[in-house]
């Protein structure tokens, strides 16, 4: 059985990106940013400025199964 590729920091990006897409929002009016956390990517995306009070999404994406989590901030 071939094992598969674990998904990358750009994948991750993009993968997040639709999550964010599909979640009724606008990417385009965050700034995006990711970092390694360990057996998956945390992807922010910080409203950009004006922006109101909790105006930011953390999409956690899996590096072994691109399966993504989205969280609202407060």
């Amino acid at each position: 059985m071939r094992q598969r590729t674990p998904i990358g920091k750009q994948q991750a990006i993009k993968l997040a990106v639709e999550a964010v897409r599909d979640s009724g929002r606008d990417p385009s009016h965050y700034n995006i940013t990711a970092e390694d956390a360990g057996t998956e990517w945390s992807i922010s995306f910080e409203g950009k400025p004006p922006r109101p009070p909790g105006d930011e999404l953390f999409v956690y994406v899996s590096k072994e199964s691109g399966k993504t989590r989205l969280m609202l901030g407060e």
